[in-house]
Parts: structure tokens; sequence; C-alpha cells
């Protein structure tokens, strides 16, 4: 699939072509890649991938937080 895409223009180009080495990946790709690698080591630390979500757990409110009920709860100031 990668070939096609690069020899037929459809879609993004993953490779280009030079005199000197022939057909090369661009160094774009490695750099996309590498940052998606740590952006996911990142999300696991947090707790925002599956299988780390399950498990975090929450404790409830101690207190009632009437700003947060205001901004939550009603999206609309009531009209007098």
């Amino acid at each position: 699939m990668r070939r096609f895409y690069a020899h037929t223009g459809v879609g993004p180009r993953i490779t280009h072509t030079t005199e000197a080495n022939g057909e090369c990946s661009k160094p774009q790709v490695a750099i996309a890649k590498q940052a998606f690698g740590c952006m996911r080591h990142i999300m696991i630390g947090f707790g925002l991938d599956p299988q780390s979500r399950g498990k975090i757990s929450v404790l409830p409110p101690k207190e009632k937080d009437p700003i947060g009920d205001l901004y939550f709860k009603r999206s609309h100031p009531v009209a007098v």
C-alpha cells in the first residue's frame, strides 16, 4: 500500500527519490512516529488510555461546590 501512495500521487507521499540514494523515507515520517510514541507514553502516565483508565478511582467530593453546580448544571441564567 505504501508504494501505491508513493508512486500514484494519491494520498500522502511518505517517500522521496534522490539521485544519490534512490527511494528513501521522508524524515518527517520518523519525526511524527517518534512524537506519537512520546505522546502515547505521556497519555499512559496520566491514565488516558483504556488500560490505565480502569486503574483510576475517584473519591466523591466532601463538600458541595456551588460554583461548580452553577457552571455545569445551568447553561443559561434564569430571567426573573
